[in-house]
């Protein structure tokens, strides 16, 4: 009964069906849905269906949000209910999938449903690459406002100005897309919602596909393996075209990566061979040059120096969770610079306590419990392990600390962990005193690191 819903959680997340279905414009779909999961969940535990067991990482992922609301409570109280919608939604989708989907066969789908979602928006991305560009105008600045459509063809954006003869709003060439999506930065393909950025959605079509691997390693039938070979080939070289539209050169590392510790981990030495040979394509086609990139870089650059003078100025509480903005022109464009200037030294180790305890379950599995593992859950532990790499390369180009992607990803690292205790009682994932100040020494050496490559940019 929960799985339903949780997968309905993971949609709206994903493909924002809200945003373009006019019958659903306007309604608190997600929060709806939210309160529906939730419903569903204590159903099931109600009813002996599922165990009353909170995900691994559940005593970090509480401390940092509360340590998130007690800071914003003492900088700007006024916007602790966009925090609640915000971060307090992620967290509850967190503790949804965690303990909602908590078995093999639920793991496996909600991996399959990622896989699905990441492999629909790469055929939208392409879908939208392939079209002709055309004139679009927005009254009010915002460089991720959905822009309107005009139609008329296009090379650049004063050929729509001459033609519309309006000099009083401004103009975008772009190329348009299905379900009222358009590019951005004359042809970076991109989706909406919280995806509107190409580099967020190159990054989640990306950590991805490890499922996609994780679901071929799976009990194998004779029958139809050409069959599955061709279309996990196709499936690759969809999101690879469409990772090299978005331009993005964050999404090429990460697809880098992914592919790369898969082909390693599956054939060793030669597997590092093959895995340079299937990205070689994204990274020679994909990615930006010139004085465009040049700038963009730059502005990256400064954001995260700022971010720094913020973690100086504020280092026990930060300047308040979504309280970047208000200090600097744009956000941070590192996840964990992002946190550190937020929510302060204490917010920064308490998430990457978080982060740290996530990737643990996987690893715990892999390492020791994987041959005792169910047949079909087995190769879960390795695909979630490589996609939380991937996501961890990617955020360092991406404000993406408290984005509901994220908590999806914990949230099935969670279910991936109590879904093991069912074959596996024994297996349980803590973290000591020993790795929280090893995590410690990391985050404060990450932080000096950023300070002097900033400082050396910047300055």
């Amino acid at each position: 009964m929960a799985l339903p819903f949780v997968l309905a959680l993971v949609a709206l997340v994903y493909l924002k069906p809200q945003e373009f279905i006019p019958l659903l414009a306007g309604l608190p779909l997600l929060h709806l849905v939210f309160v529906a999961a939730i419903a569903a969940v204590v159903y099931e535990i109600s009813t002996g269906t599922l165990a009353l067991r909170p995900p691994p990482q559940w005593r970090a992922v509480t401390a940092f949000a509360l340590w998130a609301l007690f800071v914003l409570l003492l900088r700007n109280r006024w916007s602790v209910p966009r925090l609640l919608a915000g971060t307090g939604t992620g967290v509850g989708i967190f503790f949804l999938a965690g303990m909602g989907l908590g078995t093999p066969s639920r793991v496996r789908t909600l991996g399959a449903v990622l896989l699905a979602f990441a492999l629909m928006l790469a055929t939208l991305g392409v879908h939208q690459s392939t079209q002709d560009f055309v004139c679009y105008f927005h009254e009010e600045d915002g460089e991720w406002e959905a822009p309107t459509l005009d139609g008329h063809p296009c090379e650049g954006w004063r050929d729509c100005e001459f033609q519309s003869q309006r000099w009083d709003i401004d103009w975008e060439c772009e190329r348009p897309g299905l379900f009222g999506t358009s590019s951005v930065a004359h042809g970076r393909v991109r989706y909406r919602g919280s995806l509107a950025d190409p580099n967020e959605l190159a990054l989640v079509i990306g950590i991805a596909l490890p499922f996609g691997f994780a679901l071929r390693e799976g009990p194998r039938r004779k029958r139809g393996r050409l069959v599955g070979r061709l279309l996990a080939l196709a499936g690759l070289m969809l999101a690879a075209w469409c990772i090299v539209e978005t331009k993005s050169r964050g999404g090429q590392l990460v697809f880098a990566a992914v592919i790369g510790l898969y082909f390693i981990r599956r054939f060793r030495i030669w597997g590092a061979f093959i895995g340079a040979a299937a990205t070689l394509p994204v990274v020679l086609l994909g990615g930006r040059e010139g004085a465009e990139a040049d700038s963009s870089a730059m502005e990256r650059i400064e954001a995260w120096y700022e971010g720094i003078n913020m973690i100086r100025e504020h280092p026990l509480l930060g300047v308040g969770p979504g309280e970047f903005v208000e200090h600097h022109v744009r956000t941070a464009h590192n996840a964990y610079v992002l946190v550190a200037a937020e929510t302060g030294l204490i917010g920064f180790l308490l998430w990457s306590v978080a982060i740290y305890t996530t990737m643990k379950i996987p690893w715990s599995l892999w390492w020791h419990g994987d041959r005792r593992l169910e047949p079909s859950l087995a190769p879960f532990a390795p695909a979630l392990l490589v996609s939380m790499i991937g996501m961890l390369i990617g955020i360092l180009f991406l404000s993406f600390a408290y984005h509901n992607v994220l908590y999806i990803f914990m949230g099935l690292a969670g279910a991936l962990g109590l879904a093991a205790q069912r074959t596996m009682p024994e297996f349980r994932v803590k973290v000591g005193w020993r790795e929280v100040l090893a995590l410690a020494l990391v985050d404060g050496l990450f932080l000096v690191f950023i300070y002097f490559y900033t400082r050396m940019k910047v300055v």
